[in-house]
């Protein structure tokens, strides 16, 4: 399990809530379940806490705007 925690100093925050209903047909919740990055990946890639791509993109995309 990881644990992101999310925070900004000053102005509000952007978060795309359509973006979050679209992709779940729902609200979004606090827990995200996703699929883990291959174990093969974990114990030979060039990283040792990677995450999965499905991850990095949901967040990219549900916290920045278009362009």
């Amino acid at each position: 399990m990881h644990f992101i925690i999310w925070a900004k100093k000053g102005k509000k925050h952007y978060f795309d809530y359509d973006y979050i209903y679209a992709i779940n047909n729902d609200e979004m919740h606090d827990v995200w379940n996703l699929p883990s990055v291959q174990m093969y990946e974990k114990r030979y890639g060039k990283h040792p806490t990677q995450k999965p791509e499905c991850l990095l993109e949901r967040i990219i995309l549900c916290s920045t705007k278009e362009g």
